[in-house]
């Protein structure tokens, strides 16, 4: 899918009813702004990253920093679990946000994993045994056919293992997760309203002086790791999706907050929200 660079001059698409549209259909060519100034806030962290700042409302145009990067796909590894908390809803494959869900035992014994996890609990980083569960109780035709309807990512989750969310096998861009967060957050989606909502509140909280964003991070494995930052940022003006990632070079110390770091200091930068 490509995109057109402009001017904020120029004429404004309506964005998320573009992305609004039904099974594999490719969607319209979209307007952004380069803003190579958000460079600054990856190049102070000494890291090569992009970001998409993307609204949710009439009168503005997504904000794009390293446009190329923003189109390199990667696995949505622990990201793509917005997704799966909303499908098992959706499908009424597990109850609520809070219905247990029992390992059943298969992989190395380590904390986190050896528990009982709710989709509420598992938000967070948890074991991946709980999406593999998750992932069987729908079943990937089901999970298939709304993977489609989404225009999730590359929309291929037949691959070479179950983790297809993992693997390389279902990928996915820094503007294809600002599509979707816009998506979610616009209260257009095909999800119940409800389970939106509750999904929704359970992502992670970071706020400030007249903002508040939800976000999830993670990590991806294999020869070339990124780690992603999605999520929504919410102000009195408008909403934003906000989709990043930067290099996670292999054998290099890990910063968990260094991604939220960026993505607050390029909303600033942006003009979406104030520095404290």
């Amino acid at each position: 899918m490509s995109r057109v660079a402009v001017t904020r001059s120029a004429l404004v698409l309506l964005g998320i009813l573009a992305v609004f549209v039904s099974g594999c259909t490719n969607r319209p060519e979209l307007p952004y702004e380069l803003r190579p100034d958000l460079g600054q806030y990856f190049e102070l962290e000494g890291v090569t990253g992009t970001i998409v700042i993307q609204p949710i409302h009439v009168g503005q145009i997504p904000l794009v920093y390293d446009i190329e990067r923003a189109k390199r796909h990667h696995p949505p590894a622990q990201t793509f679990k917005i997704f799966l908390t909303l499908l098992a809803l959706e499908t009424d494959a597990v109850e609520s946000l809070d219905t247990e869900i029992v390992w059943d035992g298969n992989g190395p014994v380590v904390p986190p994993w050896d528990r009982v996890h709710t989709l509420r609990s598992s938000i967070e980083p948890s074991g991946y045994w709980f999406d593999d569960a998750v992932i069987e109780i729908i079943g990937l035709a089901p999970t298939e056919v709304w993977i489609n309807r989404t225009n999730y990512g590359n929309q291929n989750i037949r691959g070479s293992s179950d983790r297809f969310w993992l693997d390389g096998t279902l990928t996915i861009d820094a503007l294809q997760q600002a599509d979707f967060m816009s998506l979610i957050f616009s209260e257009l989606h095909p999800f119940d309203q409800y389970t939106a909502l509750g999904v929704k509140d359970v992502l992670p909280l970071e706020e400030g002086d007249g903002w508040l964003m939800r976000y999830m991070t993670a990590n991806t494995t294999g020869d070339h790791p990124v780690r992603w930052l999605v999520g929504a940022v919410l102000t009195g003006s408008g909403t934003w999706a906000v989709a990043m990632n930067i290099d996670n070079p292999i054998g290099t110390p890990i910063d968990v907050d260094q991604p939220l770091r960026i993505t607050k200091a390029a909303l600033i930068g942006a003009g979406i929200t104030q520095a404290p």
